[in-house]
């Protein structure tokens, strides 16, 4: 379900720019809009890749000592002997995910430290900036 609503959210800032393009979209509800679901984005986001973990975990040789977070996961592999309990595939997989902590940074930003997403007016992207305490965390999502 959290993969559908990735791709609902991403097709609904599409939709709400050609909107906003077409005049039929005020910016500043545009910005409202865009910044509600870009926060969704991040939220569902980071769910998703909890589901890989818990994929993961279903084909160990000891599924109940693999944590079920991505998070937990990443920091799990880093000790040798846990490693041997899961294909060395999926292992590869997830070390390769290097982008997961801007991902899990922007996210906790905005779920536990009250970050701002602002949404900005582009032609061809969607462009956003989510701010902590003047700090900025992330910048587009590309049509």
């Amino acid at each position: 379900m959290d993969l559908w609503n990735i791709a609902t959210v991403c097709h609904r800032l599409i939709w709400q720019q050609t909107l906003r393009d077409e005049g039929r979209l005020d910016d500043e509800l545009w910005r409202f809009y865009g910044s509600a679901d870009i926060d969704l984005f991040f939220g569902k986001y980071r769910s998703i890749l909890d589901n890989v973990a818990q994929v993961i975990k279903t084909t160990t040789s000891a599924p109940m000592t693999v944590p079920q977070s991505f998070n937990d996961l990443l920091t799990w592999l880093k000790n040798s002997s846990n490693r041997r309990l899961i294909n060395e595939k999926y292992i590869k997989l997830v070390e390769s995910w290097d982008w997961f902590n801007l991902i899990k940074k922007i996210r906790d930003s905005i779920e536990h430290e009250g970050a701002e997403t602002v949404v900005d007016y582009d032609k061809h992207n969607v462009l956003f900036k989510v701010s902590s305490l003047g700090t900025s965390l992330g910048t587009s999502l590309s049509n």
